[in-house]
């Protein structure tokens, strides 16, 4: 199995503006990254024929993230959310893929989409997600569901619920980002310890059965971002997300993936930490994802190639 790199353009200086493209996506398929991640009111839209060549030119894929009930400005806003309700939320997701299927065309891998409300009973969410693959089916798209706050599955024992419902069991992808879960739960999750070795291994596996993209941020107990994942402080926090996510791969590789999609995926303030009164960012996001990157490398190649030699 091959580990394939997503380059999320979150936080990246000007990746809205087609004029810096160039230097920006050069530098992206220097780094050896195969695709792109972008949100559309914020990169491509305005300019698709421009965006698609620019793929076509660093021979890049495209992951477009869509946020339901969102997506667009209003008076120079950015509305994510705009309310809760079911019938809308199918609606806005159609109109979103037809936009981002017309848009990218064959460079689109996924569609990454924040989907629903975390206000939202079962019965909702098994009726949103039924939609979600006929949508899916019709624009022939393979859409992804992420684990991120105040969202559908913005926690892990929603998301088990979820999945083992019958009515959609094993039709529904995920882009696994646990570093919200971590948050939300205020729990770096052991199976060695009493509070999670009754629960969190067979939900770790059942998510790895449906994970098709991984977000690779480190969260920590307070907040979905350590500052720096190399810092000896968030040692524990990062090792326990290598293991989640090498744990991902394993699941990945008995189900005969042949490549395992992972994005280095810290992003700018408020996410990253500031100084107070400057606002200074504490660290260089690029850096910081170059970081990560190396580390899922190091990992994902000591993994494989071990058990290739054994």
């Amino acid at each position: 199995m091959e580990l394939c790199l997503c380059k999320t353009l979150w936080g990246v200086e000007d990746a809205g503006d087609p004029s810096s493209w160039e230097s920006i996506f050069s530098k992206i398929s220097k780094e050896g990254y195969k695709a792109v991640e972008v949100v559309p009111a914020f990169s491509f839209r305005g300019h698709e024929e421009a965006f698609r060549k620019i793929l076509t030119k660093y021979d890049l894929s495209c992951v477009v993230q869509v946020h339901t009930m969102g997506g667009y400005f209003r008076n120079d806003e950015y509305i994510y959310l705009a309310n809760t309700k079911l019938d809308d939320h199918i609606n806005s997701l159609h109109d979103a893929v037809e936009e981002v299927v017309a848009a990218v065309g064959p460079h689109l891998l996924f569609i990454n989409c924040h989907s629903g409300h975390d206000s939202w009973g079962i019965e909702n969410a098994v009726t949103y997600l039924q939609e979600a693959s006929r949508i899916g089916e019709k624009f022939d798209v393979r859409i992804l569901h992420e684990t991120h706050r105040q969202r559908l599955f913005f926690n892990p024992y929603v998301t088990r619920d979820i999945l083992r419902h019958p009515s959609i069991s094993g039709q529904i992808e995920l882009t696994a980002d646990l570093s919200h879960w971590v948050c939300v739960c205020e729990n770096i999750f052991d199976e060695d310890t009493p509070r999670d070795e009754d629960w969190w291994p067979e939900t770790l596996e059942l998510v790895a059965s449906h994970t098709a993209l991984i977000h690779c941020r480190v969260g920590y107990t307070e907040g979905p971002q350590v500052a720096d994942p190399l810092d000896p402080e968030s040692k524990e926090a990062t090792e326990a997300h290598l293991k989640w996510w090498a744990a991902i791969w394993e699941n990945q590789a008995k189900r005969g993936f042949c490549q395992s999609w992972n994005e280095p995926e810290h992003g700018p303030p408020p996410y990253l930490q500031v100084l107070p009164y400057t606002q200074q960012p504490v660290a260089d996001l690029w850096n910081i994802n170059t970081s990560v990157r190396n580390l899922l490398k190091d990992r994902f190649e000591k993994k494989f190639l071990n058990q290739n030699e054994s």
